[in-house]
């Protein structure tokens, strides 16, 4: 839980109200901690490239203007692969991300997270509202329809709850984002978007990742710019193999790395549950004077 005391004991000076307080956040230091593993285990792997006849580099490809070339997305923007390894699938070449793209992705989505999670859930709610229009005039409706049902899901919205202790101090609870990247894949394109969704609203960023069995979302990253979502806060990989994805950010196989957030379903607690894992108690001590 993440603990603020405030001292209310406050000195003026230069008509300068100066407010003092400490931070501890265990769960944050915690975080802190897996996102250093997580990059420890990545640079401990053999960064050799898998052989594969599938694969293919860009400057190989004699006649490109008849192929899509589908790369990667981190710090807002395109990114071409740095070993410019490509994997074939049907008419189009796709990003194969390596260790270096990896780690790239995951720093961009580290500065993401410290942008997006300063944000109040209803600042990030008007972002996102500008993606329902988008949705609509590219006929996208019921993509449309989960985003709407998120922004205006009462849950959500902030909320300050407390209560007196000891007729001495005041306890007041609300809730901040989680802190961890969560990486995100979906065979099912309505489920990795309801996914996403509480995702974003809860003040988290995200990585989605996504091979040629897997929802590839690439068509929809420069609406998210358009909305101006800012940099960072949602990346995408692709790779032939996911698997290699997801052992190195996930650290575990994808379907027990997602029942820690999400839940299966269409119930009320398939909304609600997952925004309560996704987010971490804050707890405000306001001691009386």
């Amino acid at each position: 839980n993440d603990i603020v005391f405030i001292n209310t004991y406050m000195d003026f000076g230069g008509g300068t109200l100066l407010w003092i307080y400490k931070h501890l956040s265990l769960h944050h230091l915690n975080n802190e901690f897996m996102m250093s593993n997580i990059i420890y285990q990545n640079e401990s792997i053999n960064q050799n490239q898998e052989s594969s006849t599938n694969l293919v580099h860009l400057s190989s490809v004699v006649k490109i203007n008849d192929i899509s070339v589908g790369n990667l997305f981190y710090d807002g923007a395109w990114q071409k692969p740095i070993k410019g390894m490509y994997w074939k699938h049907n008419d189009s070449l796709w990003a194969n991300a390596t260790q270096s793209d990896i780690k790239k992705c995951y720093q961009s989505a580290k500065k993401g997270f410290k942008t997006w999670s300063n944000m109040s859930i209803n600042a990030r709610i008007q972002i996102l509202s500008k993606f329902m229009p988008i949705l609509k005039l590219t006929g996208k409706v019921i993509i449309a329809t989960i985003v709407e049902r998120w922004i205006k899901f009462p849950y959500l919205f902030e909320n300050i709850q407390g209560y007196i202790e000891n007729k001495m101090t005041e306890i007041l609870f609300t809730r901040k984002p989680l802190g961890v990247i969560i990486i995100l894949r979906e065979e099912n394109e309505n489920i990795l978007f309801f996914r996403l969704m509480q995702i974003l609203i809860s003040g988290n960023s995200v990585i989605v990742i996504f091979d040629a069995n897997f929802c590839n979302p690439s068509s929809y990253y420069d609406m998210f710019s358009r909305c101006e979502i800012p940099p960072g806060v949602i990346n995408l990989l692709s790779h032939e193999n996911i698997s290699s994805l997801e052992s190195k950010l996930c650290l575990e196989d994808y379907t027990t790395y997602a029942s820690r957030y999400f839940l299966k379903g269409t119930s009320v607690d398939t909304y609600f549950l997952p925004f309560i894992k996704l987010t971490t108690q804050r707890r405000i001590m306001i001691p009386f004077r």
